[in-house]
């Protein structure tokens, strides 16, 4: 007999009622950034300085570049940031906005 054969008698769904808190790290992807309140605005910000954009993409092309760029960075630690910055962002400025995002 498999445990595919056994019927299910009773089931059960467990929710919350307060969202998970995210604790962010020097190994958090660069996708969580934009999943927090907290974060949102740095996650933003650091889209536009890569894109050297200061408005919210417009045509075809800026929206395809801002999707690639996401799409690039979403998977990248925190930490390599720092280094494709190229120094606009410092391991102390990410270091506080991972303290002020920590912040309950």
């Amino acid at each position: 007999m498999s445990s595919k054969d056994l019927p299910v008698k009773q089931a059960a769904f467990i929710e919350s009622s307060k969202p998970a808190h995210l604790v962010f790290t020097g190994e958090s992807l660069f996708k969580e950034f934009k999943r927090s309140p907290k974060t949102i605005a740095f996650y933003e910000s650091l889209v536009q300085i890569f894109l050297g954009a200061s408005k919210k993409p417009e045509t075809e092309d800026e929206k395809k570049a801002v999707l690639f760029f996401e799409t690039m960075l979403s998977d990248m630690l925190k930490n390599k940031l720092v280094l494709l910055s190229g120094s606009k962002f410092t391991e102390e400025n990410i270091d506080g906005i991972l303290i002020a995002a920590n912040k309950k």
